[in-house]
């Protein structure tokens, strides 16, 4: 029949949602700091399989900034984490991180991969495996992928599986 929903099946990739101003932003921070790596957390929520990503936090005044190499500011980003879960009512928390490849690919290398796993051992009281979203590229020419942790069984996570995921963006209401 048309017009009827086929329902998703577990071959489907699961979706991330970006809300447009969230995806402004991304872009915005990602090029402020280019040619150098930067990034930060996702905010929002699950829903089923998929995730909707609302606002980002970026990588706060106290990240490094390197080629090839990025670390956040971890006490602004939990900061800024939890004043959004108090402000949405605990509706929107942490659900993964962000970081740039410039003039890179968009793909995990294999300190994306550890630290992503790092992510899942560090948030065991999470509800979902936590994404990771990559932009890669340059300022006006970003390619976006996401991951999400999938358990492997590997131990220190240095073979932890990822599973791709589709990406839409929509407009808030």
């Amino acid at each position: 029949m048309s017009g009827t929903p086929i329902a998703p099946t577990m071959s489907e990739p699961p979706t991330v949602w970006i809300a447009e101003p969230a995806s402004r932003l991304l872009h915005e921070v990602a090029e402020a700091q280019y040619p150098l790596e930067t990034g930060g957390s996702l905010l929002g929520y699950a829903v089923g399989d998929d995730f909707v990503v609302m606002d980002i936090v970026g990588p706060g005044p106290g990240a490094t900034h390197q080629r090839y190499r990025f670390s956040p500011d971890a006490d602004f980003q939990q900061e800024a984490i939890n004043v959004r879960f108090f402000a949405t009512q605990g509706r929107e928390t942490y659900l993964g991180d962000w970081h740039t490849h410039p003039d890179g690919q968009a793909q995990m290398s294999w300190l994306d991969r550890r630290t992503l796993s790092r992510i899942a051992r560090k948030t065991p009281d999470m509800r979902w495996e936590p994404l990771m979203l990559l932009l890669a590229g340059r300022p006006y020419g970003w390619s976006p992928a996401a991951f999400l942790h999938a358990k492997s069984g590997w131990p220190f996570g240095l073979h932890s599986a990822q599973r791709d995921m589709t990406i839409r963006y929509f407009t808030p209401h």
